[in-house]
């Protein structure tokens, strides 16, 4: 969490599980921010935390209704995170696979100093592969219309 108060941090990014009040309950919302290495959550009181890193990138199950735990200052530029459905009537999952894969392709995007827009664009290519001849892979049901979005 030290991380997010580097104001010279390009970016900071997350990729795991977010952390639920009710993980049973459908659509899946991760309330109380992400799981931290301890198995507790980020953020259980909900309060947001100041943020100075240049970019926050968190890849976990509908991590884009994490924003708002998260208060930019001067310094901070955007904002990534996974819409997994839950305001859609959906489930509120991705799978792990997706997850991490769509968390290494925008972790390489910033490595390369790349813009937030372009490890959004490599983020989306890599949460929804195709096969070579274009047509969309057979993918969990879970992962059907997920994308990474940038909300600010």
């Amino acid at each position: 969490m030290d991380a997010l108060k580097d104001g010279n941090a390009d970016a900071v990014i997350f990729i795991g599980h977010g952390y639920s009040s009710e993980p049973e309950v459908s659509p899946y919302y991760p309330d109380e921010g992400v799981m931290m290495s301890n198995g507790e959550a980020s953020n259980p009181k909900g309060e947001a935390i100041d943020v100075s890193a240049k970019n926050i990138a968190i890849f976990a199950c509908q991590s884009e209704a994490t924003k708002d735990m998260f208060k930019a200052t001067s310094t901070n530029k955007s904002f990534i995170g996974i819409d997994s459905g839950a305001n859609d009537d959906r489930d509120g999952l991705t799978t792990t696979g997706a997850i991490t894969r769509a968390g290494f392709a925008a972790t390489m995007q910033y490595i390369k100093g790349n813009s937030p827009d372009a490890a959004v664009l490599k983020a989306n290519s890599a949460l929804n592969p195709v096969e070579k001849n274009g047509q969309p892979m057979n993918r969990p049901t879970e992962d059907k219309g997920d994308r990474v979005v940038r909300p600010r």
